[in-house]
């Protein structure tokens, strides 16, 4: 056994474990039958992969756990300053250049300042305030990771 055959049984279990919680999602939001089959018919070729590899087998409820774990952190990261951030700017992405009223994403008001000053020195065009406010966000940014309270990363898997 090698680290690669490890590395690619890894990724099977992981792979599955994701297609998994992709599939019951899909089912509980009512997606199309034809999606929910195509996604069944993915989940029966990976599971047919799994029949020939031990060591996807044993990791596979070792990555179940890994992915709901990895979605709890996620959804705190969502909820951080830094998600909320992510969430403007496609806002105004897909706005294109329309900038639109963001007061319902931020609940901090500073958070609000920093993002005000952001739209204030892109609309002005100049690079050095642009940089400034990018400064500022980044900075608020890292405070409110700082103080940002999810669950750890999950254990790394165990061969034996």
């Amino acid at each position: 056994m090698t680290i690669e055959d490890i590395q690619t049984s890894v990724q099977l279990a992981e792979s599955i474990a994701s297609t998994e919680n992709k599939l019951l999602t899909m089912k509980v939001n009512g997606a199309p039958q034809n999606l929910v089959l195509e996604r069944r018919t993915q989940l029966g070729a990976l599971y047919e992969s799994m029949l020939t590899d031990a060591i996807a087998e044993k990791l596979l409820p070792q990555a179940r756990n890994m992915i709901h774990v990895n979605e709890a952190r996620l959804t705190g990261f969502r909820n951080a300053f830094l998600g909320k951030m992510i969430e403007a700017v496609a806002n105004e992405e897909q706005d294109v250049g329309r900038w639109t009223d963001s007061r319902d994403l931020f609940s901090d008001s500073l958070q609000q300042h920093y993002w005000d000053e952001f739209i204030i020195a892109i609309e002005t065009g100049d690079k050095n305030q642009i940089l400034a406010a990018v400064a500022e966000l980044l900075s608020g940014i890292q405070w409110d990771l700082m103080e940002l309270n999810i669950p750890p990363p999950p254990p790394y898997y165990r061969l034996t």
